[in-house]
């Protein structure tokens, strides 16, 4: 869960750093799925990515920024 401090209006997306280190088990995700909330109670799914085979199946050890963008903006804290 990450706390924005404040209710946020307009967002378009979201961005993520995902580490692959097939040597200490580390992958990254096959999907990554993103919730937002204005209470830390209701939440709503805001956007959802099945990542890509080339990243996903790539055996490069590295960090790799994804963006997820929801269909629409939306706001949430």
């Amino acid at each position: 869960v990450i706390d924005l401090g404040e209710k946020f209006e307009n967002i378009s997306s979201f961005g993520v750093n995902a580490l692959q280190l097939d040597s200490w088990g580390i992958a990254v995700p096959k999907n990554i799925k993103v919730y937002v909330s204005d209470d830390n109670t209701a939440w709503t799914e805001a956007a959802s990515l099945d990542v890509s085979a080339d990243i996903y199946g790539s055996k490069e050890q590295d960090a790799h920024d994804i963006t997820v963008k929801p269909a629409s903006a939306v706001s949430g804290r």
